[in-house]
């Protein structure tokens, strides 16, 4: 069983912006929101079958000449 089958995501849109440098990692924050539409029919998403979510996060990058591998953690609303 699919958790999210027959949904899918109209858009997505986000911003991250990095406050502390402290030259091999940078430190920032950032926010995420999107809508999602059901078209299966069933829904529990609201009444018109679509959900619209936040997701603030935070974040650390490394900085490693052309690569930033970075890793954050968020929460859902």
């Amino acid at each position: 069983m699919k958790i999210l089958s027959g949904t899918i995501g109209v858009i997505d849109i986000g911003i991250k912006y990095s406050f502390i440098d402290l030259g091999l990692v940078k430190l920032g924050a950032g926010l995420n929101s999107g809508l999602f539409r059901n078209r299966s029919g069933r829904s529990n998403l609201g009444p018109d079958g679509t959900l619209f979510f936040v997701q603030p996060h935070i974040f650390g990058e490394i900085n490693i000449h052309r690569l930033h591998p970075f890793l954050g953690i968020g929460y859902s609303l």
